[in-house]
């Protein structure tokens, strides 16, 4: 029954029709009232959503138990909830990358990422690895993914080709 909810819709003047309310009746009691009773939502609990500041302090604590030097250190983010452990990262020296991110992203991270393929990510922690940031390519890959320091590149035209990509993958 659950798969067969008619379609939500509304008109111009933004009124939902009666059949277009019962889907979304049902979709508030499936997802605030039923999930709780499900063995799956056991799963769901562990799931804490972090604050910026809590990411950074996060990030600052794993390092420590880690006993990994900020300069060693990888965060790749792509929202506003990620500005702040970019920065801390960018900071101390790590890599700090935004991935398809939003322009608070891009503005804060030490290299910007767009692409519709995340490998690139895997290649630019490797080569930070193993010879350290001086070697990450920038500019635009084989595969089509571009990489460019916030430094060198125009930042404007970036930040609305990383916002364009966000969109086209969502």
């Amino acid at each position: 029954a659950f798969l067969q909810l008619p379609s939500i819709s509304w008109n111009e003047a933004g009124v939902v029709p009666p059949d277009a309310q019962f889907a979304i009746d049902s979709l508030k009691a499936f997802l605030f009232e039923r999930l709780s009773t499900f063995s799956v939502n056991q799963w769901l609990k562990g799931i804490q959503l972090m604050s910026g500041a809590a990411k950074a302090e996060a990030v600052l604590d794993i390092a420590k138990r880690g006993n990994v030097s900020p300069e060693d250190i990888i965060y790749i983010g792509e929202g506003i909830a990620d500005v702040n452990a970019l920065s801390l990262v960018r900071e101390q020296g790590g890599l700090s990358v935004s991935y398809n991110g939003s322009k608070e992203a891009a503005l804060n991270a030490e290299y910007i990422v767009v692409s519709k393929d995340a490998a690139i990510l895997k290649e630019m922690a490797l080569t930070f690895c193993q010879s350290g940031k001086k070697d990450i390519k920038q500019g635009t890959t084989d595969k089509g993914a571009f990489i460019c320091s916030r430094e060198n590149c125009d930042i404007d035209n970036v930040v609305t080709y990383s916002e364009n990509m966000r969109k086209e993958l969502e």
